[in-house]
């Protein structure tokens, strides 16, 4: 799937409490086909509604190399996910990631120790220092 502008991204966390390598990402728009829906708050008019999408859902794990390849052409919500991937492996790149467990008991990782520059940039910086 190409990570053009007219396909989105969302996350979709596993069940509350659950770890994020359980979540999927939900790729829909014009150019993402896809089998099943997802429910999104979309603007509608002045304001905003419920709306049904079809959308293409892939495991953290399958989305990943997707949002690696950095795109100008993405749209914003890509381009926002694929800052956040680029942090991630950057974080883990430096050794950055220690053990943790969730409230409910799963292994996990959490980022740390942060230097102040990972602490202060934002995901467009994120996106210039990666390139």
């Amino acid at each position: 799937m190409s990570l053009t502008s007219a396909v989105e991204a969302v996350f979709l966390p596993a069940e509350p409490g659950g770890v994020p390598r359980a979540g999927q990402v939900a790729f829909w728009g014009e150019a993402a086909k896809g089998h099943q829906e997802v429910e999104l708050v979309l603007p509608h008019g002045a304001g905003v509604r419920r709306r049904r999408v079809p959308a293409r859902m892939m495991p953290v794990q399958e989305a990943l190399p997707a949002l690696l390849r950095d795109s100008d052409e993405a749209s914003r919500s890509v381009q926002a996910w694929s800052a956040a991937a680029l942090a991630g492996v950057g974080l883990l790149a430096r050794g950055r990631l220690l053990p943790a467990r969730t409230s409910e008991g799963y292994g996990s990782w959490r980022a740390g120790p942060l230097d102040p520059a990972d602490v202060q940039c934002g995901w467009r910086s994120w996106r210039r220092r990666c390139r």
